[in-house]
């Protein structure tokens, strides 16, 4: 009973540890691209605005 108590503890928290490791990572790279796509349209809006304006 002990040893399979353990075995199960030691499985659970590896699943979850890679699950949540490989998450956060997917995310972060998601929210960078979209972070970059937004300061570019943010750019190239200020500069054409500039360009009007002038």
């Amino acid at each position: 009973m002990f040893t399979s108590s353990s075995n199960q503890t030691s499985f659970n928290p590896t699943k979850k540890l890679n699950i949540n490791a490989s998450t956060p990572a997917n995310s972060k790279i998601a929210t960078c691209k979209l972070f970059v796509g937004n300061l570019a349209t943010h750019t190239t809006g200020a500069h054409l605005q500039a360009i009007f304006h002038s």
